[in-house]
């Protein structure tokens, strides 16, 4: 059913430490309507994509081509075209980058389209703990991955800088961060942890920074994991409870935000 006032609404945000906060929320929607170049600044002192186009030796984003999962920029599912042009989004935010294939996929659509709008990329960067004893897989001298450095450089190499703002840090704390300054955004893809406490929780959390209209999607509806479909159960129980509807588009899911409660 949903809530039916904000102050219900705020009861459940909270239990992931997030508010919706109309006033921050309308201020920050002003001031994207007036500059999208004010997103970066929310985040960073400087542009950090310019100053990763200064380092004199940046590792190579290619060195982590076996690593991808098979992942490619032309085998995708067209449900990112297909909701980059209905919502024409002027936020985007996606949650777990890893290697920024979706990103990439987004952020070329949006140049190709002459979109004007900002795709957020939220990860920690740090690989998972499988990949830190491989020996070929890339680390600096003192055991860090450089996932962060690989993506930095393959956003820099097509040329999509203006799209993407890295934000390195875990789902949770970001989600915390955005409803504090009041974002809103257009367009959240989800596809961080996938078990179903973290579903659930990076659906509440995010839910409480996009705008009503907005649309909400996601990867792996179809996971069979742990013995059961933990993504699949996490979204059709947030949607039950938010009064939401599900669309599926092979693996992924897609929900679009109603949220009756603002105008309570």
């Amino acid at each position: 059913m949903g809530p039916a006032s904000l102050d219900e609404a705020n009861a459940r945000f909270a239990t992931v430490g997030v508010t919706f906060d109309v006033a921050k929320r309308n201020h920050f929607a002003g001031l994207v309507a007036q500059d999208l170049g004010t997103v970066m600044a929310q985040f960073h002192r400087k542009d950090v994509l310019e100053a990763f186009k200064q380092i004199p030796s940046p590792p190579d984003y290619r060195a982590f081509s076996g690593h991808s999962f098979g992942d490619s920029e032309e085998t995708f599912n067209p449900i990112f075209h297909v909701l980059l042009d209905r919502v024409r989004p002027r936020i985007v935010i996606e949650v777990g980058t890893w290697f920024g294939t979706s990103a990439v996929i987004m952020a070329s659509y949006m140049k190709s389209r002459g979109m004007s709008g900002k795709i957020i990329c939220v990860d920690d960067f740090n690989a998972w703990p499988t990949c830190w004893g491989q020996s070929d897989f890339p680390k600096n001298s003192y055991g860090r991955a450089l996932v962060y450095e690989a993506f930095l450089g393959r956003v820099v190499s097509r040329g999509l800088e203006e799209y993407v703002v890295p934000l390195p840090t875990t789902s949770a704390h970001a989600y915390w961060h955005f409803s504090e300054i009041g974002m809103q955004a257009d367009l959240i893809y989800i596809d961080a942890a996938h078990d179903e406490r973290s579903v659930s929780s990076d659906l509440l959390g995010y839910y409480a920074c996009m705008r009503e209209g907005g649309v909400l999607f996601g990867d792996d509806y179809t996971l069979h994991r742990y013995g059961y479909y933990p993504v699949k159960t996490a979204v059709d129980a947030f949607a039950a409870e938010w009064g939401l509807t599900v669309e599926t588009h092979g693996e992924k899911w897609v929900i679009e935000a109603r949220m009756p409660f603002v105008k309570a």
